[in-house]
């Protein structure tokens, strides 16, 4: 099946694409804005459409066209996997009702302990002052903005809309799942950390390849080696580390509350 985002389209041709979706959709193409909205891929019975992928890649970094090469892929395999008779579908079933069995009791036990334990801002930066020593740089740093792609041409397109709409940056990447953090020099791929090191802040730089695909950054700025991490971009850390030192506890008062609540047992041999 030949897809709409063939790889042997040029990044225009794509871009353009999908902005006329976009746009189609917007103005509902001048057919009243209860039109059912058409699918843009399709395999077999099963069909995906603009507001499903735009859905797709609020929870991973593709962009829309590899969402929807990804979700052809998927699609395929499925569809060759019913045909071959090789999946036990009674025993999924019975595995998945087990994993959704436990998937509740998680979800209960993680909206309770979120209730249950209690970390302000004051604990936080309390906690970031007692252990200053903790958030000083071993190695030189910078905080960076980055975008991974699985493919040139995507990658390549969006460096160039990121640098023609530089007042705009921050609309631009909300189309993205883009990464915004600190990375350190020496922990993180060598291809990679040798552009960013010797880069311009407030510039984007790539696509720079790698064995993980493709990638697009921006230096916001750089920390040497013996500052201190500023409270910001170490607050969520913090959080995590008090958060895991009071869930033993919260934990066992959570869970003897609700076994006070039911009748249980416990019998012995």
């Amino acid at each position: 099946m030949e897809s709409r985002f063939s790889t042997t389209a040029s990044p225009l041709i794509k871009l353009s694409l999908l902005v006329a979706s976009v746009l189609c959709l917007g103005i509902s193409c001048d057919r009243g804005e209860q039109a059912e909205e058409k699918p843009i891929a399709r395999v077999e019975e099963e069909s995906i459409t603009l507001d499903d992928l735009n859905q797709e890649t609020d929870y991973n970094y593709f962009s829309l066209g590899e969402a929807a090469e990804h979700w052809i892929d998927e699609q395929v395999l499925l569809q060759h996997a019913e045909q071959s008779g090789i999946v036990d579908y009674r025993s999924i079933s019975a595995d998945l009702r087990e994993q959704e069995r436990q998937l509740i009791a998680r979800m209960l036990l993680d909206s309770l302990l979120s209730k249950h334990i209690q970390i302000d801002q004051e604990h936080l930066r309390e906690y970031y002052a007692n252990n200053i020593q903790d958030f000083r740089l071993a190695n030189d740093a910078a905080l960076v903005t980055h975008i991974g792609f699985r493919r040139y041409d995507e990658a390549n397109s969006t460096v160039e809309v990121l640098k023609n709409f530089a007042t705009n940056r921050d609309s631009v990447l909300n189309h993205y799942n883009y990464d915004h953090h600190l990375v350190h020099r020496g922990r993180i791929v060598p291809a990679l950390g040798e552009e960013i090191f010797k880069a311009e802040v407030n510039r984007f730089y790539g696509p720079i390849q790698t064995e993980f695909g493709y990638h697009v950054f921006m230096v916001e700025r750089f920390l040497r080696a013996g500052e201190t991490t500023p409270f910001i971009l170490v607050r969520r850390q913090i959080y995590e580390k008090l958060f895991q030192m009071k869930l033993p506890l919260a934990r066992t008062a959570i869970l003897d509350s609700l076994r006070e609540a039911l009748d249980v047992e416990v019998y012995n041999d």
